[in-house]
């Protein structure tokens, strides 16, 4: 077993509008100088900020409806990321076609997806991926918006108190380290707001080694 290793987390990835075509273009150089942390951590995470498709009709929503074309995840793969967190408000802009055709593009370009599925039960998933002789558990979940998933439906796992502790105690009897990724709080604020606080320290005393937020 290794007595260190590196680690690298990435906050909201969203190759649309106009950066869909830089996105398309340049592949993992849109990441310019980040590459080389990217690539040499031993394992490196992103939140994937947008659905990859084509098919698909835009949802009723508060906010702007977001996607991009599915060969975008080419420049995610290229970099270096191996992890993809889909637990955000975005990822069901478009309905269970742009969700569907996000998880083929994601499976097809051989990374590993945590935070959303095709019901709640998979969307609660933890993968755990092995490392330098270490195992890993990725938890990511979003705060209630446009896109969590239920018993039937497709979407994000919640932000929720009790189902998340059940989650870090159950990755922590099958893992090393345990990471809880949280897509929520105030956006363009760069802390999360003091409730938020302390449900992300709560977290850790339920066994998290490192809680990271984004929006």
């Amino acid at each position: 077993m290794s007595s260190s290793i590196s680690i690298f987390f990435a906050g909201d990835f969203a190759p649309c509008r106009g950066y869909e075509s830089l996105v398309l273009s340049k592949g993992p150089e849109i990441f310019g100088n980040l590459q080389k942390n990217i690539a040499g951590a031993d394992l490196s995470f992103l939140n994937l900020e947008t659905p990859l498709c084509i098919k698909g009709k835009s949802v009723e929503k508060t906010g702007p409806n977001l996607k991009a074309h599915p060969d975008c995840i080419k420049a995610v793969k290229g970099a270096g990321f191996e992890v993809v967190g889909l637990a955000n408000n975005h990822i069901m802009d478009f309905g269970n076609e742009g969700f569907e055709e996000t998880i083929r593009s994601c499976k097809s370009a051989g990374l590993t997806i945590c935070g959303a599925g095709k019901n709640l039960t998979e969307a609660q998933q933890i993968p755990i991926i092995e490392r330098r002789g270490l195992k890993i558990a990725y938890i990511a979940v979003a705060e209630h918006e446009f896109s969590i998933a239920g018993e039937t439906i497709a979407g994000a796992a919640p932000l929720d108190p009790v189902d998340n502790t059940l989650q870090i105690e159950s990755a922590r009897n099958q893992a090393d380290l345990v990471f809880v990724s949280i897509h929520g709080g105030n956006e363009y604020f760069s802390l999360p707001r003091p409730g938020l606080q302390k449900l992300c320290r709560y977290y850790i005393t339920r066994g998290a080694d490192a809680v990271i937020c984004h929006h």
